[in-house]
């Protein structure tokens, strides 16, 4: 039995679309359908799915959300073939509630401009001109918005609405409209109310999703709501095992999916496949029933060896910043999320005392020293002509460091027996751990980070993990213009261990003691790693800018440089304030232990980056404690300062522009000491650890439950 799928009927329909049929397209569909097939309801074919059948093989015809076309073309349409069909619904839309995607789709075609530009969502300067580009666009957002939380969505949904100045109109159908097409013959189904994705739900709010429509359908319509339809549908990736677990408990009798396949005997009645013939043809569209019909419909199912999951986290990066920082918050709700964690990494990070932590040593290929011999072959090579020597040099490196730390990551990973290997950092530097899952053949998440290098080809490599996690919007839409696929990619943000208010750091001197500075002195901080691409220049730049402006301000250097970085570049910073007379003025801190829950010492915290920040863990920090927060204008810092209360932009690489920032954000000190500033429901929910932790563990589910199906 083959169970067809449809959404939106229109006239013009720009390209082809999964979600939007032309009528001429709809029209030879139905045909087709009406000449080769009895068609039924779910429910009907449900409850004749075991009694003998003769003549036409039978098929049923459903439609998802509750588009304003099913109550006349699509209706006149079906009435013509003598035809019925299921109509999932959502129920916001009843309400006069858009749902979701068609607010996103609305906002997309009230843009007039050839070009965008919404920092906010990452969006830098991207072309909108032509139908391919606003198709690519759409695309790439509708991924974005659908993998959020509902009250992130909802929140991104209303600034672009702002932004814009657009409001979506009611376009979904009304009660009468569905009395009529019950009058008719067809079935109505629950689609939930909202169309949220299931994964990215709690289960509270999945429940009553799934619970709530079924009640509002059936008291509206008198009639019991039997069918339900997954959002999205797709299996693993939308919906899990306990999902399928709650339309049960509701009391539905059937539920449909959209992954491809066609409903046998053995098929679950909770997991029906669907697809939508979409040739040109009669015969083409035979052709794609046939095939469909010899699929294996992907389903999800329960773990039912009854043992927790084993995660290999791969730490390969230059074993300081962000990264690290971020792996030690997730690590901390490992007990939560029942699996076993492995880490490994070439140091501890105080990882190994955290109860349920695996600490798996392995020195990685960044941190070894060159061998005598090894150096003997870099002077051969540099005597060869130059065309061949990056080649030859990184031959060296794959044989003399790469080679034998994929031999130790293999042995490690072999042992500890994982179900997943997660890359923490970034692909090229773990793709020793992306060839170790696929030798053991078994998933691989990576990480984004950072941008991926621009002179590295990646074509070789991109294609090959199972899942991208972005932690910024700006980084999701520069993975996918480094050709990563869309149905890949998904962005969450890190997460940031907020320290309780009344956290005691009695015994401890505070900084502004430390360091002798008054209570009442302006404090400004620049916080980060003593590498150039941080930014600091331009920070002793504003220094002796703002200096002659208003000469009590004070200015930490917060911060000292990795092992791996050579030295003179703190030379060179200090010589740059003895130049500028601000010896007095700019104070080198080094590392500030705690320095999280002592931020609210600083009056304003920086961050003059050069390069685009991937996210900036010390923006969220500061914010988190309240404090003003300046950053550039690019790279992820725009996502979060949108309220001028909270933090202000500069113009990257200026220290003219970032001298006039501070020196605005002086001024309001006083201010917003005085009032409190109590931060966004979003911002809390995007950046806390338990938010990040349910994240990534829908993707360790996702991806779980698809391996389990494909395993069989």
């Amino acid at each position: 039995m083959s169970i067809f799928v449809f959404h939106s009927v229109e006239s013009n329909v720009p390209a082809d679309r999964s979600w939007v049929t032309s009528e001429e397209r709809f029209r030879a569909q139905l045909d087709f359908i009406a000449e080769n097939y009895a068609v039924l309801t779910v429910s009907q074919m449900l409850s004749t799915r075991h009694s003998r059948k003769t003549g036409k093989p039978t098929a049923c015809i459903t439609f998802d959300d509750g588009d304003p076309s099913w109550s006349a073309l699509v209706r006149k349409e079906l009435s013509r073939r003598q035809l019925n069909a299921t109509f999932y619904v959502s129920t916001d839309e009843l309400n006069g509630k858009p749902i979701w995607h068609d607010r996103l789709a609305f906002c997309l075609a009230s843009i007039t401009s050839t070009c965008l530009d919404l920092p906010w969502l990452g969006i830098r300067n991207m072309p909108y001109e032509n139908t391919v580009e606003r198709i690519l666009v759409a695309d790439r957002l509708g991924r974005m918005f659908k993998y959020q939380y509902s009250a992130v969505r909802q929140k991104m949904l209303m600034t672009l609405e702002e932004t814009l100045g657009v409001s979506c109109p009611r376009r979904g159908l009304s009660g009468l409209d569905l009395e009529k097409l019950l009058e008719d013959g067809h079935e109505i189904g629950s689609h939930t109310k909202s169309h949220p994705i299931l994964t990215f739900s709690d289960d509270h709010e999945a429940f009553a999703e799934i619970c709530e429509s079924k009640e509002i359908l059936s008291a509206l319509l008198k009639t019991p709501i039997k069918s339900f339809s997954y959002p999205n549908g797709k299996p693993g990736t939308d919906y899990l095992a306990k999902h399928v677990s709650m339309v049960e408990r509701a009391g539905y009798t059937s539920a449909v999916s959209t992954s491809r396949g066609s409903f046998k005997e053995h098929t679950s009645p909770f997991q029906i496949p669907r697809f939508t013939p979409w040739g040109r043809s009669a015969h083409a569209m035979k052709r794609q029933v046939f095939i469909n019909s010899l699929l294996p419909p992907k389903v999800v199912s329960n773990n039912l060896d009854g043992k927790k999951k084993r995660i290999l986290v791969v730490e390969n990066g230059a074993g300081f910043g962000g990264s690290v920082v971020a792996l030690k918050t997730a690590v901390q709700e490992a007990e939560s999320l029942a699996y076993d964690i492995g880490i490994i990494a070439g140091e501890d990070f105080g990882l190994g005392s955290i109860k349920s932590i695996n600490m798996l040593r392995c020195a990685s290929s960044r941190s070894r020293h060159p061998r005598k011999f090894e150096k003997y072959l870099g002077r051969i090579i540099e005597s060869l002509p130059r065309q061949f020597q990056p080649f030859l040099l990184s031959r060296v490196d794959d044989l003399f460091a790469r080679l034998p730390y994929l031999l130790k990551l293999l042995r490690l990973a072999y042992s500890f027996k994982p179900d997943i290997i997660h890359g923490n950092n970034e692909l090229v530097s773990n793709r020793e751990a992306l060839i170790v899952a696929q030798l053991l053949r078994i998933p691989y998440v990576q990480h984004v980070r950072g941008p991926f290098p621009e002179k590295v080809k990646l074509s070789y490599l991109v294609k090959r993990p199972d899942l991208y996690i972005a932690v910024s919007r700006w980084l999701f839409f520069s993975c996918l213009e480094r050709d990563v696929p869309l149905g890949k990619m998904i962005q969450i943000y890190d997460g940031v261990s907020m320290p309780h208010k009344d956290q005691s750091l009695r015994g401890d001197v505070s900084i502004r003691e430390g360091l002798k500075i008054s209570d009442v002195t302006p404090v400004v901080a620049l916080v980060g790693m003593l590498i150039p691409w941080k930014g600091q220049q331009i920070f002793i730049d504003a220094a002796a800018r703002i200096r002659e402006i208003s000469p009590d301000v004070i200015f930490l250097v917060v911060g000292s440089q990795p092992d791996l970085v050579h030295s003179e570049y703190e030379c060179e910073l200090r010589r740059l304030v003895e130049h500028n007379k601000l010896i007095d003025s700019v104070i080198f801190t080094g590392q500030i232990k705690d320095l999280h829950a002592r931020m609210g010492e600083f009056d304003i915290v920086v961050s003059a980056s050069v390069k685009p920040e991937p996210l900036g863990l010390i923006m969220i920090e500061a914010l988190q404690r309240g404090v003003f927060f300046v950053g550039p204008d690019h790279g992820a810092t725009a996502e979060f300062i949108t309220d001028p209360t909270m933090g202000a932009l500069f113009k990257a690489g200026s220290g003219e522009s970032l001298a006039q920032t501070i020196l605005m954000a002086l001024s309001g000190i006083k201010e917003r000491k005085n009032c409190v500033n109590s931060l966004p429901l979003e911002f809390m929910e995007e950046t806390s650890p338990s938010s990040n932790a349910r994240s990534v563990s829908s993707c360790y589910q996702s991806i779980l439950a698809i391996q389990r199906q494909s395993s069989r």
